[in-house]
């Protein structure tokens, strides 16, 4: 249940690797959760991050060139397996994260990912935000779904959590088009960052009683971004008929 710095020695490059010199690493909410696991004791954390690139391999030569700024997709799959072969990374049977006992994390003045998993950052974003990318990515994926899932722009989306999860996902429904999003939380830092980013209302389920739950809007649609039986539970009166209720996992 602790970090500590140490120095490890510096390995070559497999084929298909690059090595990266880390400007920003993040700290998702897992790195927390690994840290605490006896299973972690000599693995370096971190995937939320972005770097320069400082090597190449031969076979990742024509991939990266040396001075790039990049992130990477934190999962380095098999490139063997059927996903794979669909270009399905995320689902590939044999994926492992970076911040694993294979594949270190960035928590760390360098790190060696597989040079086909980063993500060459445009000029006009910034190191820290290329660091977010893997993270606004969830709730970029997030919204496509709803999206596809031809729920109308008009809907009333409730967001139960307010963590970086709910965050990104706020995020990417404005920018999707939906302007009726509704944010329960209860860390009023993050509720203020949720109205500033433009959520139509937030409410702090600290101060929200029993018969306060009709002051939320008829929902639509209702996400569950946080571990949330209770809540949803005394919101049940307020679903639409044939409302949409997703259970959002990681």
């Amino acid at each position: 249940n602790k970090l500590e710095l140490v120095s490890k020695n510096q390995v070559p490059l497999a084929p298909w690797e690059a090595r990266l010199s880390v400007v920003i690493s993040l700290v998702c909410g897992s790195d927390i959760k690994n840290i605490r696991l006896p299973s972690s004791v000599d693995r370096v954390p971190g995937h939320e991050f972005s770097g320069v690139v400082t090597e190449v391999s031969h076979e990742s030569n024509g991939i990266l060139k040396i001075g790039e700024r990049v992130s990477a997709f934190p999962m380095m799959p098999c490139h063997l397996c059927e996903n794979c072969q669909k270009r399905i990374f995320r689902d590939c049977e044999f994926k492992e994260s970076l911040g694993t006992i294979k594949w270190p994390g960035s928590f760390a003045s360098e790190i060696i990912i597989d040079a086909r998993m980063a993500v060459i950052l445009p000029h006009q974003i910034t190191m820290e935000q290329g660091a977010l990318l893997e993270h606004l990515c969830c709730g970029y994926r997030f919204a496509i779904e709803i999206v596809e899932s031809g729920i109308p722009l008009d809907s009333h989306i409730l967001v139960i959590g307010d963590g970086p999860i709910a965050l990104a996902n706020l995020q990417m429904l404005l920018l999707r088009g939906f302007k009726n999003v509704t944010i329960i939380g209860k860390h009023p830092f993050r509720l203020k960052v949720a109205e500033d980013l433009g959520a139509r209302k937030v409410f702090n389920l600290i101060d929200l009683g029993n018969e306060s739950w009709d002051l939320i809007d008829v929902i639509d649609v209702c996400v569950l971004s946080a571990p949330s039986e209770e809540i949803f539970l005394s919101l049940s009166s307020r679903f639409a008929k044939g409302a949409v209720v997703i259970e959002q996992t990681r």
